[in-house]
């Protein structure tokens, strides 16, 4: 039973951490002199990250040894593309955890939800089933 628990406990641990990774990234600070405008995982705890420091962007290296700058970026019409494919990829990459779940839930459909006449009115989304379901309890009380 111990063993159960510690295994629940431990997958919903990796779920969050695998989450979290794929949600952070950049400060979600605007004002920071710092930004990150794109990351690219090489494999093998390798990285590419293009870094806007005040006006001046870099093409910096990571690795398990430590950051290496690889190239200054001086051509302002590529600097301009960086910048604007982080702006409009910003949105997304901000996403928190609760609107990641509830995305999740909404595109899950639940078996027979809605089938057996259970209420649910839902046609399978685990959504409606669960609010169903909320109903359900109150009515209890």
């Amino acid at each position: 039973m111990v063993l159960v628990l510690l295994l629940v406990v431990g997958a919903v641990y990796g779920l969050v951490m695998l989450l979290r990774r794929r949600v952070g990234g950049d400060d979600p600070d605007a004002d920071s002199p710092i930004r990150v405008l794109a990351s690219r995982n090489l494999g093998g705890n390798r990285d590419l990250h293009v870094v806007m420091i005040g006006k001046s962007v870099m093409l910096l290296g990571g690795a398990d040894a430590g950051v290496q700058l690889i190239k200054t970026i001086e051509d302002q019409e590529t600097i301009d593309e960086l910048v604007l494919a982080h702006s409009a990829a910003a949105p997304a990459s901000r996403r928190t955890f609760g609107g990641m779940l509830s995305q999740w839930l909404g595109n899950l459909t639940v078996p027979g939800a809605g089938a057996k006449g259970d209420g649910a009115g839902s046609g399978g989304n685990a959504t409606g089933f669960l609010r169903s379901q909320q109903d359900r309890l109150r009515q209890m009380r």
